[in-house]
């Protein structure tokens, strides 16, 4: 009995991995993509600490209306039922207070301050009449439980009653789920991490089914398998080159095949490169599972990961992160990388390469 038991729960879990996709299906032809791909966007408001703008705050959002732009922002529910802009669930980071959203009404978030300025936590509603008329905003909605039905229901209601153009994306599959089955006409978007390091009030079979992705297989801590596809890097490779040598007949040799692997998530990024360069990929992009907890740094996050692996690789190497000016852009390329990406950089300073090249040459519009 034990064993069906057991065969039959192995039999659920793949069944629910395999048609998890189609219940959470997207749409590439959707009636407003040309809307959100016509702006760009600043990550959490066009924010800037130096300038006593903090992330996800109103100012941050007047100012990334003032110059056209989109916004991408953070909704958790509060204590009391209502939807407060902000990315963490704690405010620790953003207003010094050790408490969590979840714990707090709406009242009582309005009386933190964030990074020692007079901005308070936005309302949703608040937010979102600020772009009425405007350009559209990408809303994600954190969750770390279970059923997120009011959730979605209150922020779709918020977002139709103020008439704004939006999309909604989610790390949680529920929430995507929802907006398939009941608001199909609403564009959405799944995002993706590691529910087991963060579980919140997930259960072990819950965060089983929303962590378990295909970048996870290169990860020894997370890519538990015991047969052909796990244990050592190369097994745990087999699929990622499977799918690779899928995508290099697909496209052809003159289509350039760009990957991005974690310097410090694959347990050997020597090894790792090699696998790469013996798959022929153009280019490799090295960035790290720690990337969020870095963005403080100004300085390459990966460097020293990425100097220690990279002797005698051929296939051409850029490293992201930490980057955020012509000159240290230049000293990276001099330690050897073909090429350097931005991320942060472009998302909080969307004038970012036009500087770049006002440094170069000063008369560069």
């Amino acid at each position: 009995m034990g064993l069906w038991v057991l065969l039959c729960g192995c039999l659920v879990l793949v069944l629910c991995g395999s048609m998890w996709p189609l219940a959470t299906a997207g749409r590439r032809n959707h009636p407003k993509w040309g809307v959100f791909r016509s702006v760009q966007y600043a990550h959490r408001g066009l924010h800037n600490r130096e300038l006593g703008i903090p992330e996800n705050s109103m100012a941050a959002f007047r100012k990334a209306r003032e110059l056209g732009y989109g916004v991408e922002l953070d909704v958790h529910l509060t204590k009391d039922g209502q939807l407060a802009v902000i990315h963490d669930k704690s405010l620790k980071r953003t207003a010094g207070v050790d408490a969590e959203v979840s714990d707090l009404t709406m009242e009582e978030l309005k009386r933190c301050r964030l990074e020692g300025t007079q901005e308070t936590v936005p309302a949703l509603e608040e937010a979102a009449r600020l772009f009425q008329g405007g350009p559209p905003l990408l809303v994600e909605l954190k969750a770390d439980y279970f059923d997120v039905r009011e959730l979605v229901k209150k922020a779709v209601a918020v977002l139709d009653r103020c008439q704004v153009d939006y999309c909604i994306e989610s790390f949680h599959p529920g929430v995507i789920f929802w907006l398939k089955r009941h608001r199909p006409d609403i564009c959405r978007g799944q995002l993706s991490q590691n529910f087991w390091r963060h579980r919140g009030e997930l259960k072990g079979w819950q965060a089983f089914a929303m962590t378990n992705l295909l970048s996870n297989f290169l990860n020894p801590e997370e890519n538990l398998r015991t047969d052909q596809y796990g244990g050592r890097l190369e097994n745990r490779f087999r699929l990622v080159g499977r799918i690779l040598q899928a995508a290099r007949e697909a496209c052809g040799p003159e289509m350039a095949l760009l990957v991005k692997a974690d310097c410090n998530g694959c347990g050997d990024l020597r090894r790792l490169l090699e696998l790469y360069q013996e798959a022929d990929v153009d280019g490799v992009e090295l960035s790290g599972v720690d990337f969020a907890a870095r963005a403080g740094e100004k300085s390459p996050f990966y460097l020293q990961e990425a100097l220690r692996a990279m002797d005698g690789i051929q296939v051409p190497l850029s490293l992201v992160g930490g980057i955020f000016d012509l000159e240290t852009a230049e000293a990276v390329l001099e330690q050897g990388f073909s090429f350097v990406s931005f991320s942060r950089a472009l998302i909080c300073q969307p004038d970012f390469i036009a500087r770049m090249k006002r440094q170069i040459n000063p008369h560069s519009p």
